[in-house]
């Protein structure tokens, strides 16, 4: 979850949020990244888990960008155990993109349960990881690769 917070800011997300099981451990990296960046307590910020799942409420006039989720990641462990996460179906289903960084064969809990709130766009973070990749081998040999064919074939190799 750290590593994809310079990243997201970097795209131009305007806020994000932590959200950990362990309320301190959030509060935890929002520090350090200020700690880093003297202007990140303006942009990155953490709550208790359990706000999740509280259903999206926007006061009358309000924006929609300054209330809802744009995208949510899903960076714990939750997925290997089988467990869902504690998150309102309205939070998933208003989302631009629910993202969980593990991936298999099928959609993992976290992905189901996007999908079963009417997600708009519900991806695993195999894209992810061959982008890092195809990220890592640019900057060592100077050339983007392809990626779509290779993740074609992960995603079959995967599936047998």
């Amino acid at each position: 979850a750290q590593g994809v917070i310079g990243p997201l800011r970097t795209a131009g997300a305007r806020h994000i949020v932590i959200a950990n099981r362990t309320f301190a451990s959030a509060e935890a990296l929002v520090r350090r990244w200020t700690d880093m960046d003297g202007q990140a307590s303006e942009w990155l910020s953490a709550v208790p888990m359990d706000v999740l799942a509280d259903p999206v409420s926007m006061p009358a006039g309000a924006a929609h960008e300054d209330f809802i989720d744009d995208i949510i990641i899903n960076a714990t462990s939750a997925s290997i155990s089988g467990a869902v996460l504690a998150i309102d179906p309205s939070r998933l289903r208003q989302a631009r993109l629910v993202l969980d960084m593990m991936y298999g064969p099928q959609d993992t809990p976290f992905m189901a349960q996007a999908r079963a709130a009417q997600a708009a766009l519900v991806a695993d973070g195999l894209g992810m990881l061959v982008e890092q990749a195809a990220e890592a081998f640019h900057l060592w040999r100077g050339q983007r690769p392809d990626t779509a064919p290779v993740l074609a074939q992960l995603r079959l190799q995967l599936s047998a």
